[in-house]
């Protein structure tokens, strides 16, 4: 009779990379701010940040929890098998992308800005605009990397498990 009622430590894990994920989600990912001279001007404000609700976050957001939920269910139903290794695994892997992906638009977006200011003549300082990244991005891509972590090693574990049969038999 097996006792045993711990969960697999890819399970927690797993849980502690959603809720890693969920956090990075909400948190700012990067802030703008405008030299006083611009500033000056109607509708530019002085700084400005972009937190993680104001766009990719939300999508980011939901498969954390959705991630949570599911590792949740399972626990609490059975031992979590590869189905739910494989949404794990497939939720770290959007997350990262997202983060990834947004990372890369932040920065291409502050190379157009001082682009721009450096084109608009020398009036303009180059660093009238500067775009800063924030912790969300990176709290964000660890929890996507903890989500796919422990999927893919789950994955890995189940399928090496159902290939030697020795294994399957306790032999």
């Amino acid at each position: 009779m097996d006792t045993d009622v711990s969960l697999p430590r890819w399970v927690l894990l797993a849980g502690i990379g959603a809720v890693v994920a969920a956090v990075g989600s909400v948190l700012p990912w990067a802030t703008v701010r405008f030299d006083a001279a611009l500033a000056d001007l109607p509708n530019v404000p002085e700084t400005q940040t972009v937190t993680g609700l104001d766009g990719d976050g939300t999508i980011t957001l939901v498969l954390a929890v959705l991630a949570l939920a599911v590792l949740v269910a399972a626990a609490v139903r059975s031992r979590p098998g590869p189905k739910t290794a494989a949404v794990t695994a497939l939720t770290g892997t959007l997350v990262t992308a997202v983060a990834a992906l947004d990372y890369r638009e932040f920065r291409a977006t502050r190379s157009r800005i001082q682009r721009r200011v450096a084109e608009s003549g020398p009036e303009m300082a180059g660093d009238a605009v500067t775009v800063e990244l924030e912790p969300g991005l990176a709290v964000l891509g660890l929890g996507g990397c903890l989500l796919l972590a422990a999927g893919g090693y789950a994955l890995l574990s189940y399928w090496r498990h159902d290939a030697d049969p020795a294994a399957a038999t306790g032999e």
